[in-house]
């Protein structure tokens, strides 16, 4: 039952381990925050670990050790490899940096879990080419290298990054155990020196080798710290230590190790001495080192302990750590909100104010107006309005089907334009606002530069505006045409004209005086009135609000549409920044759940 549990539990972990992963890969940091490089760099690595060691160990437990030899420039790593396996299998230069690729070295028995992307899914490999020379003076011709062409600017060999790692299968090596030789953790090539952090993030066990003249470096006890906080099982080799000094060096390095919390960390000391015929540090000197590897190799329930072990350090640590991608991102997701909250409420606002506009009177003045007043008749609407609007209702046909269809044509075309004009500039204005206003927006650059691409400019905008507006005058004289299903009510349209009752409902659209003050009010509102007296003649009192509501929702209707389609570059900027507070959501329920399935491992037999 046990063993059932322990699977149980395994497979639960490695659902919350992939639920984790695949809400990190959601995550993006587009915006210039101080945080977001921070950010980015936390993702990066906490994918990274799970792709490269975390889920791939968790699905395969029983999977030989990987050790990855890591450490400063010119502390001997590659040496050593070579040296513990009797063949040159890692290649080092003088020139910096020092570790020319990195090397995995395995048993041939243990191909199978290496020689595939079980591990380092990502990482490029060049398989080892024929045996491993056999000694140092052997390396530059059997050693897997390839020489990197110089860039630009001069850039050689020694100075271009990394990207792959030779596979070199070892008889000499015992299975149960894999070698990794790491590029310098303080190589002067920035790729290199993040290439060997993800190589030391993927492995089981860290050898990590330091010199009697430089082990109390910051860069190489940054690295050990960091073995601390994740639980890493590590292995300190003290290299090249002069013999008279070799108990104050080792006694003072164990020391610190003891205080900063690596005590049981095995230390092994190798003096300072020439090498051998062949180039190798001396088996006898390399003798507990190889011994306590061997072991290692050869125990499997020892090397499931390490691997627990650096496991489970691993998966606490990348629980505790969720700060370091939580925080970052949610600045990017408040950013992103107020971005989208700013454009929303803008475009509100200029949708608001068209439709005040259009209701309020202001536009029944100037040459709509004018237009109007030629299709009734200037003095004729002038005397008849000063008598009274009592009489007008028997007497408006008179006013209105003797007017030529040019004056109703012309009329439209004033319309038209008025409400182009009040809707363009309303929605341009909003658009340059939005703009404006996200620029002053910390962090923004690069979106506001996305949506400043993609904006209409004002000849497309006028376009658009223009087909809102016949589309609009249209629909509206559709409805003249059918409101009136009677016969009588049919006599009266063709009396008047179509298109003089459609004006005319368009005039009470606009007849609210809100807008305007002064003599405009007494006008404009006359003029109202007896386009209501029209529409009244023809449909009865009843029906001419609920064709004046209905237009005007329907105008208000095609200008929000509009309004959103001039949002667009804005919502598409937003869209390509992929930021989400639903992703959000995501991790932090991905790492409440492998908190709880990481808890529920310790508490049971372990995962």
């Amino acid at each position: 039952m046990r063993g059932k549990d322990t699977a149980v539990q395994q497979r639960s972990v490695i659902r919350a381990l992939e639920q984790l992963q695949a809400a990190l890969a959601q995550v993006h940091f587009p915006f210039e925050l101080p945080t977001g490089e921070s950010g980015a760099a936390a993702v990066q690595r906490v994918s990274q670990q799970l792709a490269n060691y975390v889920i791939p160990r968790f699905a395969a437990l029983d999977a030989p050790l990987l050790a990855v030899v890591g450490g400063s420039t010119g502390a001997g790593k590659s040496t050593l490899v070579n040296s513990l396996v009797g063949h040159v299998v890692a290649k080092a230069s003088a020139i910096r940096p020092t570790t020319r690729r990195p090397t995995l070295v395995y048993a041939p028995s243990d191909e199978q879990w290496f020689d595939s992307t079980r591990v380092l899914p990502h990482v490029a490999r060049v398989k080892f080419h024929g045996a491993p020379a056999h000694t140092a003076h052997e390396q530059e011709a059997e050693t897997p290298h390839t020489l990197v062409p110089a860039a630009a600017g001069g850039a050689t060999e020694q100075s271009a990054p990394i990207t792959d790692v030779a596979l070199a299968p070892c008889a000499a090596l015992p299975g149960g155990l894999a070698l990794l030789d790491s590029p310098d953790i303080d190589s002067v090539v920035r790729e290199n020196r993040e290439f060997a952090a993800e190589l030391l993030d993927a492995a089981d066990l860290w050898i990590f080798v330091t010199t009697a003249a430089r082990y109390a470096d910051a860069v190489p006890w940054s690295m050990l710290r960091e073995a601390v906080q994740r639980n890493v099982v590590s292995a300190v080799v003290l290299n090249r230590v002069p013999p008279q000094a070799q108990a104050e060096v080792s006694a003072d390095l164990r020391a610190k190790l003891t205080e900063r919390g690596l005590g049981d960390a095995p230390l092994f000391t190798i003096p300072e001495m020439p090498l051998d015929a062949e180039g190798f540090i001396p088996a006898a000197v390399l003798a507990p080192l190889h011994a306590w590897l061997a072991e290692l190799g050869a125990d499997t329930a020892a090397r499931t302990a390490v691997a627990q072990t650096t496991l489970a350090g691993t998966v606490h640590s990348l629980v505790n750590d969720q700060e370091a991608v939580l925080v970052p991102y949610t600045e990017q997701v408040e950013v992103a909100t107020r971005l989208g909250a700013i454009r929303r409420e803008r475009f509100e606002r200029a949708v608001d104010a068209i439709e005040q506009q259009v209701g309020n009177g202001t536009l029944l003045t100037g040459e709509l107006l004018a237009r109007w007043q030629d299709v009734l008749g200037t003095g004729e609407w002038s005397r008849k309005l000063e008598r009274g609007v009592s009489r007008l209702r028997d007497r408006i046909v008179g006013f209105v089907s003797g007017r030529p269809a040019e004056s109703v044509q012309q009329a439209q075309v004033a319309i038209a334009q008025s409400v182009r004009t009040l809707v363009a500039q309303e929605l341009s204005a909003a658009a340059l606002d939005v703009l404006s206003t996200w620029e002053h927006t910390a962090g923004t650059s690069a979106v506001v530069a996305a949506a400043e691409r993609q904006l209409r400019n004002d000849a497309e905008r006028e376009r658009a505006v223009a087909m809102l507006v016949q589309q609009w005058e249209e629909e509206l004289l559709e409805m003249v045409r059918t409101q009136g299903p009677s016969k009588k009510a049919l006599a009266r349209t063709l009396s008047f004209g179509v298109n003089a009752l459609g004006v005319a409902l368009m005039i009470v659209v606009f007849a609210n005086t809100g807008g305007l003050v002064g003599g405009e009010i007494a006008v404009a509102g006359g003029t109202a009135v007896v386009a209501q007296k029209v529409l009244e003649a023809v449909f009865g009192d009843s029906a001419i609000l609920r064709m004046a509501a209905r237009a005007k929702a329907d105008l208000i209707h095609r200008v929000r549409r509009e309004g959103q389609r001039e949002q667009l570059p804005f919502v598409e900027a937003e869209n390509g920044a992929a930021v989400s507070a639903e992703v959000v959501l995501e991790l932090e329920h991905a790492y409440r759940d492998l908190a709880h399935a990481v808890k529920a491992g310790a508490d049971g037999s372990r995962y």
